[in-house]
């Protein structure tokens, strides 16, 4: 799960496991210094973008979250138009190794 925050002044990215601890590695920004809470309905979420998400091998699902609910936003196949990077360049790899076509 990835969380964007400041997008048009000093955009950060953090990226966090599906238990919202966050992951040793950045993409395409840096990290967020700042700790980010965890969304009251991460697991609505979570079943939202699982149903969503069907028998794709990847896609970004968008999503907002307020403090009443959450509601999707725009879905794609080539987050970042497939050119993102992952740093350290490892994470490349790794999560390339898990995809299967």
């Amino acid at each position: 799960m990835q969380v964007d925050t400041d997008r048009f002044t000093n955009h950060t990215r953090t990226i966090f496991n599906d238990k919202w601890e966050k992951m040793p590695f950045t993409y395409l920004y840096s990290s967020c210094v700042l700790q980010i809470p965890k969304p009251k309905y991460l697991e609505s979420m979570k079943q939202i973008a699982k149903t969503l998400c069907g028998d794709f091998t990847m896609i970004r699902i968008d999503m907002y979250h307020f403090s009443t609910h959450c509601i999707v936003g725009e879905l794609t196949f080539t987050p970042e138009g497939g050119t993102g990077r992952f740093t350290p360049n490892e994470w490349d790899k790794k999560f390339g190794d898990l995809w299967k076509l």
